[in-house]
C-alpha cells in the first residue's frame, strides 16, 4: 500500500536530502514533524538522530558540519521545538558551516489567526541564516529547498553510542561570573551551585564516568577517559577560589577587586578573602 501513497512535501524533502549525501537529521520528532518522520522511515537511507532538546540538535548539526564540512540537517516541530533550535542556529551562522535547519509550522491554514504555539520562523531566523524562507505549497516546495542547501546531551550520546569524551570543570560554582562581579567591585552573590557530583549522573545515565579530586590523579584519568571506546564523562573537581588571570591587569580591575574586598569584609566574609588570597598567591 505504501509504495503506491502519492508523493508529499515530506516525501520529496527526505528524497532530495539523501540525493545530496545527508545522512542524519538532528531533532526532537513528533507533533508537526510526523510526516518527515514518517518519509524517512519509508524511503530510508537518512537515519533521525534523536535528542532530549532541540538546541542540542542544532549544535550538533554544526559539529557535524565542521567536521565533515558536508551539509549537516536538524528540525524542530512547531512553536517552542523549532525556536530551541535558535542558539545552536547562531553559532553554526557564526562559524560558516553549511547547516540546513528545517522549522515546521502549524497548519498554512492557521497561520496569523493566534493558533496555539504559533511563531513566525521566518522572522525569528533571520538574523542566523543567510537564508530564511516559509513553503505555503507543494510547487514552491522543491525550488526554495535546493536554495537553501545552496547556502551553505549526555543521554542523546548515550543513546547513540557517540565516542564523545565530555570534561567538566566543577567548582561548584558560576566562577566566570563571580569573577566578572569581583571585577566590577561587586559581591559574588547567588553565584555559589550545590556541589555535584557529574560523574555519579553520567554513570546513571549508562555511561562511563570519572571523578577525580586531586591534581596528581588527573593524567592518568584523562587516559583512561581518551582510552575508553564509547560515551565518558571526567568531572575534575576544581577550587572555585583560583581566579582566571587575565594576559593584563588593567587598573579598573585592581580597583574592583579592592572594593569587593572592603565589601567582603565589612558583610563577615572576610575568611573568603583570607581562602581567596591564600589559593592564588601560593
Amino acid at each position: 500500500m505504501e509504495d503506491h501513497m502519492a508523493s508529499t512535501i515530506a516525501d520529496d524533502l527526505a528524497q532530495t536530502l539523501a540525493a545530496a549525501g545527508v545522512t542524519k537529521i538532528w531533532g526532537v520528532t513528533g507533533d508537526s514533524l510526523n510526516g518527515l518522520s514518517d518519509s524517512l522511515r519509508r524511503i530510508g537511507g537518512i537515519c533521525w538522530m534523536h535528542t532530549r532538546h532541540e538546541e542540542a540538535a542544532a549544535f550538533a548539526a554544526g559539529a557535524e558540519a565542521a567536521e565533515t564540512g558536508r551539509l549537516a540537517v536538524c528540525a524542530g516541530s512547531c512553536g517552542p521545538g523549532n525556536l530551541h533550535l535558535i542558539n545552536g542556529l547562531f553559532d553554526c551562522h557564526r562559524n560558516h558551516v553549511p547547516v540546513l535547519a528545517i522549522a515546521a509550522q502549524i497548519p498554512s491554514t492557521e497561520i496569523g489567526l493566534g493558533y496555539f504555539q504559533e511563531t513566525h520562523p521566518q522572522a525569528l531566523f533571520q538574523e542566523c541564516s543567510h537564508y530564511v524562507e516559509l513553503v505555503t505549497n507543494a510547487s514552491q516546495f522543491p525550488r526554495v529547498l535546493e536554495r537553501a542547501m545552496l547556502l551553505g546531551d549526555l543521554l542523546t550520546a548515550r543513546q547513540l553510542d557517540l565516542p564523545i569524551k565530555v570534561i567538566v570543570y566543577n567548582n561548584s560554582s558560576l566562577g566566570f561570573v563571580a569573577m566578572e562581579m569581583m571585577a566590577g567591585g561587586y559581591l559574588d552573590t547567588g553565584t555559589d551551585l550545590h556541589e555535584t557530583d557529574f560523574a555519579a549522573i553520567a554513570r546513571g545515565a549508562g555511561i562511563h564516568g570519572l571523578r577525580v579530586t586531586e591534581s596528581e590523579a588527573l593524567p592518568d584519568a584523562i587516559r583512561k577517559l581518551l582510552a575508553y571506546p564509547g560515551p565518558a564523562l571526567l568531572d575534575v573537581v576544581t577550587d572555585k577560589h583560583e581566579l582566571a588571570m587575565p594576559p593584563k591587569i588593567e587598573w579598573a580591575h585592581a580597583k574592583g577587586f579592592s572594593l569587593y574586598m572592603l565589601r567582603a569584609v565589612l558583610s563577615g566574609r572576610g575568611d573568603e578573602v583570607l581562602e581567596l588570597a591564600q589559593t592564588n598567591l601560593r
